[in-house]
Parts: C-alpha cells; sequence; structure tokens
C-alpha cells in the first residue's frame, strides 16, 4: 500500500465533486447560497484532509494539516514525497 492511498482516494472523490461544487459558485446570488457553496468547499477540503492526516499521522498533527492545501496534498501524493517538519 501506498504512504498516501487514502489521500489519492479522497482527492479521486475531491475531483469528481468539482462540477457540483463549481456550478454551486455559479448559482450564488444570495447570502444563502454563498454560505452553501463555502460549506461544500470547506467539506471536500477537509475530507481530503483527514485523510492526508490519516495517510502522515506518524509525523503529523491536525494542526499541521490544516496549514496544508490541495495543490501541497496532490502534490506529495502524486510523487509519494513524504512532508518534513521546518
Amino acid at each position: 500500500m501506498s504512504r498516501f492511498e487514502r489521500t489519492r482516494r479522497a482527492l479521486v472523490v475531491f475531483d469528481q465533486g468539482a462540477g457540483a461544487r463549481n456550478a454551486l459558485w455559479a448559482g450564488v446570488s444570495r447570502d444563502d447560497e454563498l454560505r452553501l457553496a463555502s460549506l461544500a468547499d470547506a467539506r471536500a477540503l477537509a475530507a481530503v484532509r483527514s485523510a492526508f492526516l490519516a495517510d502522515t499521522a506518524t509525523f503529523n498533527t491536525a494542526d499541521g494539516v490544516a496549514l496544508a492545501d490541495i495543490a501541497f496534498m496532490r502534490g506529495c501524493a502524486e510523487r509519494e514525497i513524504t512532508p518534513t517538519r521546518a
């Protein structure tokens, strides 16, 4: 099993939901629609971060993962790069 198997699976789901999330943003005209689009993005990101934390739990923390964006997590998963502490 790859170190980032959970992250890869979560990224597949994240990518599959991108069209639906983009459609929510395209239709925003009221505050409640803005909240719904923001919540959808936040939940999708949280799912990937949760998977990334599970994959890196031996050396990472939830606070550390909270700083990671999709591009960083995708890059680690695609290249099998293990993040290190600065």
